[in-house]
């Protein structure tokens, strides 16, 4: 056999690794609410934020009451919406739980849209976060 005669062996490109891309930053739009990243600091609300008025009906028949609300705290420190998590009153017949649900949450909407807060910050920077607040509304004595 003569060296012609030998097939040819092609050598094949060796594939090059590919570059690992870099891993992106997790940008946050400062406008938009996220859940508070765990290095952002928590919103504190102002001192002069008005407290919500406890029903005169639903405190001189003794139901207390509850309601969690979850807000947006915008990077300016104001409040720009809210959601309902929950809400439970101490009334025992199902027309008094809805009325007493409505008369809480109405007092809690009305002191809210005017809540400010030192926002919350990241790196230094405000943004826009959900904001956990838990309402009560207590009898004393």
């Amino acid at each position: 056999m003569c060296i012609r005669d030998r097939p040819k062996t092609v050598a094949k490109p060796v594939a090059k690794p590919k570059p690992k891309k870099k891993a992106k930053k997790q940008s946050i739009d400062p406008t938009k609410p996220v859940d508070r990243p765990e290095n952002a600091t928590v919103p504190k609300p102002l001192p002069s934020n008005a407290q919500p008025v406890y029903p005169k009906r639903l405190r001189d028949e003794g139901i207390s009451g509850r309601v969690v609300l979850k807000l947006h705290v915008h990077r300016d420190g104001s409040v720009r919406g809210a959601k309902v998590l929950s809400k439970k009153n101490s009334a025992t017949t199902e027309d008094e739980k809805k009325s007493a649900s409505v008369a809480f949450l109405k007092s809690v909407i009305k002191v809210v849209k005017s809540w400010r807060f030192k926002p919350a910050t990241l790196a230094g920077k405000p943004i826009s976060v959900w904001h956990k607040v838990n309402i009560p509304f207590e009898l004393t004595d």
